[in-house]
């Protein structure tokens, strides 16, 4: 699976280098990734015991501890209607993405990875406006939630 990491961030045009964390067993690599003309900390990992393989995404949105509840409550709503992947707020209220996969009876390739990758783009896409209008406006939850109820109903 490391192999794999390897080729994906070589395909990718990434310079960045697989690291090892002992604790874990994993290997890993992090990169900066500009979304939204911000910068997004991507990271990749795979764990040959466990067969595991993710995408960790560390968005530059930093939630004010007076709205943390507010974005919590986006978070847990994007959650339940989600198929790929999951929202959380760190206690420093660092907005982050993560999404594991198992790999038990498969070899991931790079089209995995890619499709993690493609999948937590567009993940922050359709969400990055309503978690900044979470973080720095007064609005309550139940507010930007109606919103983006009314939203989805007119697609």
């Amino acid at each position: 699976m490391k192999d794999v990491l390897q080729e994906t961030i070589f395909s990718w045009g990434w310079q960045d280098r697989i690291q090892h964390d002992p604790q874990s067993g994993s290997d890993f690599v992090t990169t900066i990734y500009i979304r939204h003309g911000e910068p997004f900390v991507y990271t990749l990992t795979v764990n040959e015991g466990r067969r595991k393989l993710g995408i960790h995404i560390n968005s530059p949105i930093q939630i004010p501890l007076a709205r943390k509840v507010e974005a919590i409550a986006i978070a847990n709503y994007f959650n339940v209607r989600s198929t790929t992947g999951a929202y959380y707020i760190t206690e420093t209220g660092d907005l982050c993405y993560q999404w594991m996969l198992l790999a038990v009876g498969a070899e991931p390739t790079i089209g995995v990875f890619k499709a993690l990758r493609d999948d937590a783009n567009k993940a922050f896409d359709q969400t990055y406006t309503p978690f900044l209008t979470a973080a720095f406006t007064d609005n309550p939850a139940s507010q930007i939630i109606e919103k983006l109820e009314f939203f989805w109903s007119k697609r």
